[in-house]
């Protein structure tokens, strides 16, 4: 009885904290060129793409923010509450890198600039700890797979 009542209050609390998280609830493990995985949470909807890395302290080595749009277009990237330098990786509808952008800075560290736009057409971006690029040996023209 005592076991069966912590698995439900520990179910109770988990479902809890998917619900009121402010994260995404799905994660994509996404395979780079040299065979290393990233486990990225999505942002698919426009709630999940403003909200992106807002907030957070930090973002943990080989993990990431898959952003995917519904068309492949030149995208900015709004940097709202960011608190951490990032890259930034653009990726066509092919899931080749079509343009990386090493060490953005987090807003505070760029006076009056909140947004960030890297040249190049994406459908997909990923944004990855700073560092995480070059670790990765992502450059135009990388296959991605996820």
């Amino acid at each position: 009885m005592r076991n069966r009542l912590a698995v439900g209050f520990l179910l109770v609390a988990a479902l809890g904290a998917c619900i009121f998280s402010k994260r995404p609830q799905k994660v994509v493990a996404i395979k780079m060129p040299a065979g290393s995985v990233v486990l990225a949470d999505l942002a698919q909807t426009p709630g999940e793409r403003s909200r992106g890395l807002s907030g957070r302290r930090r973002l943990p080595e080989d993990s990431g923010m898959l952003f995917i749009f519904d068309t492949q277009d030149d995208w900015s990237m709004w940097m709202k509450d960011m608190r951490f330098a990032i890259d930034i990786v653009y990726l066509g509808s092919d899931k080749r890198v079509s343009s990386v952008k090493t060490a953005v800075p987090a807003p505070e560290q760029t006076p009056g600039g909140t947004i960030v736009t890297v040249s190049g057409q994406g459908r997909y971006v990923l944004e990855l700890p700073v560092g995480a690029a070059v670790r990765h040996g992502l450059k135009v023209g990388s296959q991605l797979v996820f």
